[in-house]
């Protein structure tokens, strides 16, 4: 018996990560000031949690971490909601540290299954791509970090209300290896954190790719035999 889209969509772990991760991208820009960013740290939340699925943990420790998860998006909300914002940054580098400790456990698990897995399928490869865009979010979250610590490390003065989206667009024109050149680095911390990413966004496409040609010509040499 087939199962249906819906029941595939469900059981494929990535595919309703990579779909979150999406998301996540389309609302960010369509909403401004304190209610878009609640709305987009409860669509973060969601890639959050949904990412935590795939690391098949057991019920004891699933909990403690759905706790401080919980724990950081309160506190999240809490900053978001605050009028001054500057007062708030250790709140702030808190709830950065957490997530991207949480997104480099799950760039750490997620690489692993999907390197180790012996059949190439939809949701491997939705994996792939969705690895790709959590390099670029955990990039953002560290060039954040940065910022907290210091903020004049970026060549342009940041809005500490839009930190978070600064960073995000940063992040993602360094891991494509776009730079337009508007915001650069001026720290040097900030300056080796952008030369890793862009060489991360060179190779990791490079063996992902190669890796997934290695798998489907082994398939297709088996089926042959």
């Amino acid at each position: 018996m087939q199962l249906g889209w819906r029941q595939k969509f469900i059981l494929n772990k990535y595919s309703q990560l990579l779909s979150i991760i999406i998301l996540f991208f389309i609302v960010g820009p369509a909403f401004d000031g304190i209610t878009g960013r609640i709305i987009i740290g409860v669509v973060f939340f969601g890639t959050i949690v949904s990412i935590i699925r795939t690391f098949n943990l057991k019920k004891r420790f699933l909990f403690m971490l759905l706790i401080l998860i919980g724990a950081a998006f309160s506190l999240d909300i809490y900053t978001s909601i605050q009028e001054d914002l500057v007062e708030n940054e250790f709140l702030g580098l808190a709830v950065t540290i957490i997530y991207s400790l949480v997104i480099l456990t799950a760039l750490i698990t997620i690489n692993r299954k999907i390197f180790s897995v012996k059949k190439v399928n939809g949701d491997t490869i939705k994996g792939g791509i969705s690895v790709f865009f959590l390099i670029g979010i955990f990039w953002s979250l560290l060039y954040t970090m940065v910022y907290y610590f210091d903020a004049n490390a970026f060549s342009q003065s940041i809005d500490p209300l839009n930190v978070i989206d600064s960073m995000f667009y940063f992040s993602f024109t360094t891991l494509t290896t776009l730079g337009y050149g508007d915001l650069t680095p001026v720290n040097s911390v900030a300056k080796t954190l952008a030369n890793l990413e862009a060489v991360t966004g060179m190779l990791y496409p490079s063996i992902f790719i190669a890796r997934l040609v290695g798998l489907y010509t082994a398939q297709e040499m088996n089926e042959d035999h």
